[in-house]
């Protein structure tokens, strides 16, 4: 129910958006699928990539886990190697594919909205096998098995240029010890920080500051380099794009991605700090952050 509640959601946006082929298209560039709304584990639980040019033009870059490489290997006479958008806006996308072969029908969509303007899409993907003689395409066909449609959610990301997990992390020292950062991504948009404040046995009340304020989140390297907070994902606060004040209840994990503006020099950057603005108590400073991904 709640999966069909977000594809009705999807597509009654996509239908509200007026002249989407006149809209800036933000979404051109490369994009990397994952099926893990947070970690990306060094980018290794991907499904795939899609490239989308200026004119909305989206070729999809197989990979060995999507779905979409086994129907080329598959079908020799089917190649879904390029497609066009069929809807998309500043902050909507929608993709479609069909391969047929024989008597039978691959279709795969893929629909999505962004999130973390424009560093993060939430996307519901749905896969539908049939059979092209339309007598056969029927309810029975789907009781009976010859048919089948499959639907999973796609969380789509930038890709990254340098991801360094926890356990190549070593704090320096931190304000708050209920606070961890679980991963660091350096994309050509952003640099990404993954922080997840742990289970207490109470519940916290914190509040996250919208960009451009004195208490905005920022970081900055060991070479004096400031990089300012732009987006997030992940945190549900009272003010505008979800920032401001949020309430975790006790015994309940929570994590946010922050996007910071993107480091040119990312390959070199070696310690960093996350820093709270101006704050002075109860902070979520993190000093000395050491990335030992690199020998």
């Amino acid at each position: 129910m709640r999966l069909s509640l977000f594809i009705l959601s999807l597509f009654l946006i996509l239908a509200q958006s007026p002249n989407l082929k006149a809209q800036n298209n933000f979404f051109s560039g490369e994009w990397v699928t994952y099926t893990n709304e947070f970690h990306t584990w060094g980018d290794k639980n991907f499904n795939g990539n899609i490239n989308i040019n200026s004119l909305g033009e989206a070729r999809w870059i197989h990979s060995e886990r999507l779905f979409l490489s086994r129907l080329k290997t598959q079908y020799s006479g089917c190649v879904p190697a390029e497609k066009s958008i069929s809807n998309y806006s500043s902050f909507t996308l929608s993709l479609a594919i069909e391969c047929a072969d024989s008597d039978t029908v691959y279709t795969f969509n893929l629909t999505g909205f962004s999130v973390g303007n424009p560093f993060y899409v939430l996307a519901a993907t749905t896969h539908i096998k049939s059979l092209k003689n339309n007598s056969n395409v029927d309810v029975k066909c789907f009781l009976g098995g010859g048919c089948n449609m499959n639907s999973f959610n796609s969380y789509l990301r930038r890709p990254s240029n340098r991801t360094i997990m926890e356990d190549f992390l070593f704090i320096g020292s931190a304000t708050n010890p209920d606070i961890t950062i679980e991963e660091i991504r350096f994309t050509d948009e952003a640099l990404e920080v993954l922080l997840l404040f742990n289970k207490i046995d109470q519940e916290y009340s914190g509040n996250l500051h919208s960009p451009g304020t004195d208490f905005a989140l920022y970081v900055r390297d060991s070479s004096g380099n400031r990089y300012d907070l732009i987006s997030q994902f992940g945190w549900m606060g009272s003010d505008k794009h979800g920032f401001g004040n949020m309430v975790i209840p006790a015994d309940t994990e929570q994590h946010l991605l922050l996007f910071f503006e993107p480091a040119t020099n990312s390959d070199s950057i070696t310690n960093l700090s996350l820093i709270e603005g101006s704050c002075e108590t109860g902070c979520w400073n993190f000093y000395d952050v050491r990335l030992k991904d690199k020998k």
